[in-house]
């Protein structure tokens, strides 16, 4: 059937008079509303296995622990004190608190100058375990305290000054120097473990870097950020089978949003965590795209595409999307046989196993551009309609991929990095809410991060020795 422009004329008559009596949803109220993301909690456990803290102390404590002399006379006698670690510090848990085995080689050497001004040298050494129990706490600002308490100790060979052929034992003059040396020795101790274990400095570089957006999705001229807003966290410190295991919970937003800027908030004072539940790990992600953007992407996707049958011929040269209640609406300019809109409306879906959002239910509005959609064959109809429905869609497992390394990238950044490392793995988008408002498109993309927090080897860079 051929159309005349008679033809064209009398349809256009009938399509103008109907529109005064039926509701175009193109022109529905639009919604002023906004999505907002939830406060979610994340769990985190650094843990500090035995293993590692023991290597650490038998690093950083020098072979000399106590080179120093504890009595000296005008007379030049004097008094002088070495201990030496023996072997391997060893570390055992024990319910709530470390047990630290310090093996200890003990030498007294007792120099008196006589009146013919030699130095008479005596010397006595004995060797013995030193048993000491480590409760570790934190503090308000987030300091690791260790607090170290002498248990006992056992002489493994008492020590025994030689004089001539008889040895005497005086063990309770050693006893009597070392409780002396010991609130010096266990304060090496505590300071030793508050370095390897400094939570404060890791936490706190995170908690900063963690603030800073990361552009993900670059395209032209236009940037997306991805931006995470942490307010609280919460922790406490227990001792296991394995060692320390450091638990934070940290209650955090998220938005994906078109600049750079962020609020920085400081690091919170500590607060103790009293329930910890890492299976309930979740993230909500606001994501506020500009319709002008979309609009923008909308187009390059479409056009041109130019459809026709035997009687006609149409090219897609614009599209708009807009809000209509719980639907989008999708506006399609064409020219060619016939100029006018033809308006789709739809059902925005997510397919989490394929990780695409998409449009269901694509269909004509049947109520406007009544010219337009007549002039369609069936085929016609359909063939536009499959087109547009494989072009609008996101695939958002391609940002998701990439939003792990964005993120690692980010939070490592510094000196932090030689403590321990703040790793994303995956980010599995569960479920996904949408809004479209006046300026806006909104997802709300309900996620479930998987992350773990592993540990460096610090560099001893200086040794503890007590002079």
């Amino acid at each position: 059937m051929k159309i005349t422009l008679l033809h064209l004329f009398f349809l256009s008559i009938f399509f103008l008079g109907c529109r005064e009596e039926k509701k175009d949803v193109a022109d529905a109220p639009i919604s002023g509303d906004s999505l907002q993301a939830g406060l979610n909690t994340l769990y985190f456990t650094v843990y500090y296995p035995t293993t590692d803290l023991e290597d650490w102390l038998n690093r950083k404590f020098a072979r000399v622990v106590v080179d120093k002399n504890i009595l000296r006379e005008q007379n030049k006698d004097s008094v002088r004190l070495i201990i030496t670690r023996s072997k391997k510090i060893r570390l055992k848990t024990v319910g709530d608190s470390v047990d630290v085995t310090l093996p200890l080689q003990i030498e007294v050497i007792a120099d008196k100058e006589r009146k013919s001004g030699k130095i008479a040298e005596r010397r006595v050494t004995g060797e013995l375990d030193l048993y000491l129990n480590i409760k570790p706490d934190i503090d308000k600002n987030w300091n690791i305290i260790s607090t170290s308490s002498l248990k006992n100790h056992l002489w493994i060979n008492e020590p025994r000054l030689q004089i001539g052929n008889a040895e005497i034992g005086i063990k309770f003059i050693v006893d009597h120097i070392l409780k002396k040396e010991l609130s010096a020795l266990t304060e090496a101790l505590d300071k030793a473990l508050e370095e390897k274990v400094n939570l404060k400095k890791g936490l706190s570089r995170t908690w900063g870097n963690v603030q800073k957006p990361m552009p993900v999705l670059r395209q032209d001229s236009s940037v997306l950020y991805f931006a995470i807003d942490p307010e609280t966290v919460a922790g406490n410190i227990q001792v296991g089978p394995e060692g320390f295991a450091f638990r934070l919970a940290v209650g955090t937003r998220s938005l994906v949003q078109v600049d750079s800027v962020s609020r920085k908030r400081p690091l919170p004072p500590f607060q103790p965590l009293r329930h910890f539940q890492p299976d309930s790990n979740r993230l909500e992600v606001l994501a506020t795209i500009p319709l002008q953007r979309i609009n923008r992407e909308l187009v390059h996707l479409i056009r041109p595409y130019k459809f026709e049958n035997t009687t006609m011929h149409l090219t897609i040269d614009d599209i708009r999307m807009q809000g209509s209640g719980e639907k989008i609406v999708l506006k399609l300019a064409v020219k060619g046989t016939a100029e006018g809109n033809i308006t789709l409306v739809g059902q925005p879906h997510y397919l989490p196993q394929k990780r695409l959002l998409t449009i269901r239910n694509l269909n004509y509005e049947l109520e406007t551009n009544n010219l337009l959609v007549n002039l369609l064959d069936k085929n016609l109809k359909e063939h536009l309609l499959q087109y547009v429905h494989q072009k609008v869609m996101l695939d958002v497992g391609k940002y998701t991929d990439h939003l792990p390394e964005y993120l690692n990238n980010t939070i490592n950044q510094g000196r932090s990095g030689d403590k321990f490392q703040l790793n994303f793995e995956e980010f599995e988008v569960e479920d996904i809410q949408y809004l479209v408002n006046k300026t806006d498109f909104q997802m709300l993309l309900l996620c479930r991060p998987k992350f773990n927090i592993s540990l460096k080897r610090l560099p001893v860079r200086k040794q503890l020795k007590i002079r």
